[in-house]
């Protein structure tokens, strides 16, 4: 949490400050073109952060009026890996993955690119 909330000041009651979270997790796959697979994985969460994180004292129903998860925090993580295999080259598999998180959190991009190659023995 501090990592994109620099400012916010922990209660320092528990070890986790965000348990308690409500999410959807959808995922795709198939094949776009020939020796061209795709897969797309997506999560929407809400986070509401940690009951030790809520209340000002552990055996306390009093709430902390500057807790960071109040009415819950919307994020949205995506994934998208591409693989593609020539009928030409059939020891490597070139891939490559996006990723997208968004949200009321925080903002990240990233992608990956590589080359595998599975050479084969033949005696």
């Amino acid at each position: 949490a501090r990592a994109y909330a620099p400012d916010w000041n922990s209660n320092m009651q528990g070890v986790f400050v965000n348990n308690r979270i409500r999410a959807i997790h959808l995922g795709l796959e198939g094949e776009a073109l020939d020796g061209l697979t795709w897969l797309f994985k997506a999560s929407y969460t809400n986070n509401k952060g940690a009951y030790a994180e809520k209340y000002i004292k552990r055996y306390s129903w009093d709430e902390d009026e500057e807790f960071y998860y109040k009415g819950g925090k919307k994020q949205l993580y995506t994934n998208l890996n591409l693989s593609y295999k020539s009928k030409y080259w059939k020891q490597g598999v070139i891939r490559t993955s996006f990723s997208w998180d968004a949200g009321e959190l925080y903002h990240a991009f990233g992608c990956m690119v590589g080359v595998s190659v599975n050479p084969s023995l033949v005696l």
